[in-house]
């Protein structure tokens, strides 16, 4: 690369071949070392029952979907009774549901491009929401578009809930009567990101009659999830310079306003939840240099 252009010049030259993740690289002053972790990773989903309300495990953990299975992301339905799943099997992804009940698997859909979401639930367990790719270019190219699409729990026909973009968007709450989507719609180069409630009256093209939450110049903003009493809006939120690797954790007025911060902005904060009393939102974070699951208190009615 020339130091002066920035352009590339020759290359790049593959330089490991380990089975695991290459992270953490580091280089030496003189450029002639490389330094760097080679780390194993087995994705496992387990189950562990809990009291929201005060934080604790109740009892021993579950495992739901092992490694062989490859699980990639998933959602719990409100009842606690079905987890949606998406995983990697013999080179496709695919998004199934498990029964919690009788660990039965039924399979929802097949894709070709790994989408990293599972289907998010309805309030009452009976459809699911996310997004659908397609690439614009040679397959594994980085420019592809995406649709935010519904389809029903136990199987059957998906249908698309907004047109067909180039901006990273897609659905991760529902309000209780299943009328409108929350989601979020980050441009790729620059541009305003958005939250925004989904009318679901309105598909195909659901974004044309969207509610805008909050939006943001500054901020990319994903994770977003409904208070159970729906005034409040929880999202975690980056500069879309970010180069410290920190994400902070938010929450805005359903009805649009200024944004509370929740956490300090410090470190990677993620995916925030609420309790189902919405007294506390859950979150992952990786303050002590290995994520885990933290919570904070929260007044639902001021």
């Amino acid at each position: 690369m020339d130091p002066q252009t920035l352009r590339w010049v020759a290359g790049p030259e593959r330089l490991t071949t380990d089975v695991g993740l290459d992270t953490d690289l580091a280089l030496s002053r003189d450029g002639k070392k490389l330094a760097y972790t080679i780390r194993a990773e087995n994705r496992s989903i387990w189950l562990l029952p809990f009291d929201a309300a005060t934080g604790q495990i109740k009892g021993a953990r579950q495992s739901i979907a092992t490694a062989s299975m490859n699980p990639m992301a998933c959602d719990l339905s409100r009842d606690g009774k079905k987890l949606s799943l998406a995983a990697q099997r013999a080179g496709k992804y695919v998004r199934s549901e498990i029964s919690l009940e009788d660990g039965q698997e039924k399979l929802l859909a097949t894709e070709d491009i790994f989408v990293p979401y599972a289907g998010y639930w309805s309030r009452d367990g009976t459809r699911l929401v996310t997004r659908r790719e397609r690439y614009l270019g040679p397959n594994g190219s980085l420019l592809f578009e995406s649709t935010i699409i519904v389809y029903p729990a136990g199987g059957g026909e998906e249908w698309a809930l907004t047109s067909p973009t180039t901006w990273n968007i897609n659905g991760f709450d529902w309000t209780a009567d299943g009328q409108w989507v929350l989601g979020f719609a980050n441009p790729r180069a620059s541009g305003r990101s958005l939250i925004q409630l989904l009318p679901v009256a309105a598909a195909p093209h659901a974004e044309t009659q969207a509610r805008v939450v909050t939006s943001s110049e500054e901020y990319n903003m994903w994770c977003t999830r409904l208070s159970p009493n729906e005034r409040w809006v929880t999202f975690n939120a980056v500069y879309k310079d970010n180069k410290d690797h920190t994400s902070t954790v938010y929450v805005v007025p359903t009805s649009g306003g200024a944004w509370t911060r929740i956490t300090e902005g410090k470190y990677w904060d993620d995916v925030p939840r609420w309790s189902p009393d919405g007294k506390t939102i859950y979150f992952s974070s990786k303050r002590t240099g290995f994520f885990n699951t933290w919570g904070i208190r929260f007044n639902p009615d001021t």
